[in-house]
């Protein structure tokens, strides 16, 4: 599900939100794809849509292994199929070893066009190891390719131990140029270097049991992290600050609280600089959305809704008209009628 919403006046953004709602809008089913039903949106990110595509007679499963995807453009109603995994990058991958297949949009590289160009990973995690699968779109050559982390369990324990296991996807986050994954079960964070593809591992905030999180930037290549504990009001702050000699420390920077609401908060992500959060509201049926701006840190009250948007992709952006294409021309395009 793709979260957008066509908010009325007197909000700032209701005559933008409503150009996404017309004939011409843009397409966030990516109906124009060829054999449409066949495809699934796994990711959202920097106005593209990434899709993966369902073997021929199997039903779609989020944790398999597949080699099929394709990114679109939603505004333009553009798209390419990537080239499907070739046969020794699929070769590394045993399918009964395959714990979960997270597939995601990357920015491009620093030496690539910025624009146009994009990268998608593959991330397998498999029984004994980690393995990203890489496409690059701006890379001339444009070719998979494939990292492997046979040590990666050790890198979060601090030993051997081949057993310990993050069946259950945690959430990705993203900032800075790291991709940021948040294990409870080891106290840690997990973050891998876009510009390295390297994986480092951070102790969380003393304390921090099972929360809601997001992670943003913080400014002078740092991240911040706000926290609020299920069905509480408080939401604490803190940033990863570097000590200067090599470790990496979490400083509070404050704590606040939420408007009282009998069922809580729950977090829908970060997009255009704010934190986005939904309440419930005095029945099962009613939720509100209220925004967090994160440079001022005022909560703006955004809508009412009676749709459940949990696990809904967020996206913000001008309207089709305001907003050049984001792949390029001799990209697979669907002739239109």
């Amino acid at each position: 599900m793709v979260f957008t919403i066509a908010t009325r006046p007197p909000h700032p953004s209701a005559a933008a939100a409503s150009a996404f709602s017309g004939l011409d809008a843009a397409d966030f089913s990516c109906a124009f794809l060829p054999n449409a039903a066949r495809w699934r949106r796994r990711d959202l990110r920097d106005g593209r849509v990434l899709l993966s595509g369902v073997p021929e007679g199997t039903k779609y499963n989020c944790h398999v292994f597949v080699r099929e995807l394709a990114v679109c453009d939603p505004l333009s109603r553009r798209y390419i199929l990537l080239p499907p995994i070739p046969d020794d990058l699929a070769a590394l991958v045993q399918p009964p070893d395959v714990l979960r297949f997270e597939p995601f949009l990357a920015p491009p590289a620093a030496e690539d066009e910025e624009g146009m160009s994009f990268r998608v990973i593959c991330l397998v995690q498999c029984k004994t190891k980690l393995l990203l699968i890489i496409f690059s779109s701006g890379s001339g050559a444009e070719q998979w390719r494939a990292v492997t982390f046979d040590n990666w369990i050790s890198l979060l324990t601090g030993s051997g131990n081949q057993q310990a296991s993050y069946r259950r996807s945690p959430i990705r986050h993203y900032a800075d140029g790291y991709f940021c994954w948040v294990l409870f079960r080891a106290s840690k964070l997990l973050m891998l270097d876009t510009r390295s593809m390297s994986f480092s591992v951070v102790d969380l905030p003393h304390g921090t049991s099972e929360a809601q999180v997001a992670i943003l930037e913080a400014g002078n290549g740092r991240i911040k992290m706000f926290l609020n504990e299920h069905f509480t009001p408080e939401l604490r702050y803190y940033v990863l600050q570097n000590d200067g000699v090599g470790a990496n420390q979490w400083l509070s920077e404050a704590t606040f609280n939420l408007p009282v609401n009998n069922g809580g908060y729950m977090f829908m992500g970060v997009v255009g600089g704010y934190l986005l959060l939904q309440g419930i509201g005095e029945d099962e049926y009613t939720f509100h959305l209220v925004s967090l701006n994160l440079k001022t840190l005022e909560l703006e009250w955004f809508l009412a809704s009676k749709r459940n948007n949990k696990g809904a992709h967020l996206f913000a952006g001008f309207p089709p008209s305001l907003s050049p294409p984001t792949i390029r021309h001799e990209y697979h395009k669907k002739d239109e009628a």
